[in-house]
This record gives structure tokens, C-alpha cells and sequence, in this order.
């Protein structure tokens, strides 16, 4: 009996991430097609790809278990990938113009709640930027140690 059910859940999983890269698959092909700015639609196109790579995973790790940190690994290398290039691509709205002699973001200073005050918009952006980095640089790190942990423990 829980082998039939857990053959009804694969099944549903499967049939909803492949109509999932079906889906995302229609919008990295129109942004393809179209490149008028490439250097943005790049970026658009990076951020298309995770919905496929998250549902593939997924079913993935459901199919072969033993496999799913590993996957799991590979799923959050691409989410720091993924952010750091959102991220990349909006930072021009947060820059600085001279010729402007103003700042593009939308609000000019930014609440910060633990300290009470509204720090400068330059030093947010910094400050987000160095959050952003920070996660870009520990996700990947930390999930090869959990299965590197998650190896040893194993053999132990």
C-alpha cells in the first residue's frame, strides 16, 4: 500500500515539475529569441532557470534519496548564483549620478529598525551588498559541508 501511494506522489510531483520546465522553458525561449538588450535579458534569463533547476531537483531528490544532498548542493549553488545576479542587475538603480547630483533609489534613506535612526542610502546599498555577498559566499560553502558532514557521518 505505501509503495502504490508513494508512486502516486512521484507521479503528481513529476507531472507538476515537468509542466514547471515546460512553463519556465516558454519564457527562456521568447527572452532568447528577442535579445534587444543582451545584457540585461542575460541576466533575465539566469533568474528563468530556477524554477526548472528547483522543480528538477526536487522530483529528483524524491526518485533517489540517497542522492538528494548531494542535488542539494547543486540547487543552492545556483540560488547564490541566482541572487548575486538579481542583485548585479539592480544595483545601477541604486548607483549614484552625478550629472543627476541625486540618488535613483526610491527612497532617499532607508529605516533602520535596531538602531533607530536612517543611515544614508549609500550606506544601506553598502550594507546590502555586503549581506548579499556574504550569502553568495557561505550558501554554496555550507551546503558542500553539510554533505561532506552528512558523508562522514555515514561512514562512521
Amino acid at each position: 500500500m505505501d509503495r502504490e501511494r508513494d508512486l502516486v506522489y512521484h507521479w503528481i510531483a513529476g507531472t507538476f515539475a515537468l509542466l514547471c520546465c515546460v512553463i519556465a522553458l516558454g519564457g527562456i525561449v521568447a527572452h532568447a529569441r528577442a535579445l534587444a538588450r543582451p545584457e540585461v535579458q542575460r541576466k533575465i534569463l539566469a533568474l528563468l532557470w530556477m524554477p526548472p533547476i528547483y522543480a528538477l531537483c526536487c522530483w529528483c531528490s524524491l526518485l533517489f534519496p540517497p542522492y538528494a544532498p548531494l542535488l542539494a548542493v547543486g540547487r543552492d549553488a545556483y540560488e547564490a548564483y541566482a541572487i548575486w545576479v538579481f542583485v548585479r542587475g539592480r544595483r545601477p538603480v541604486f548607483w549614484y549620478r552625478p550629472s543627476l547630483r541625486r540618488w535613483r533609489h526610491w527612497s532617499r534613506r532607508a529605516f533602520c529598525p535596531p538602531c533607530g535612526r536612517k543611515p544614508p542610502a549609500k550606506v544601506f546599498v553598502r550594507q546590502c551588498m555586503l549581506a548579499v555577498m556574504q550569502f553568495v559566499l557561505l550558501k554554496p560553502l555550507l551546503g558542500v559541508a553539510d554533505y561532506a558532514l552528512g558523508v562522514a557521518a555515514d561512514d562512521a
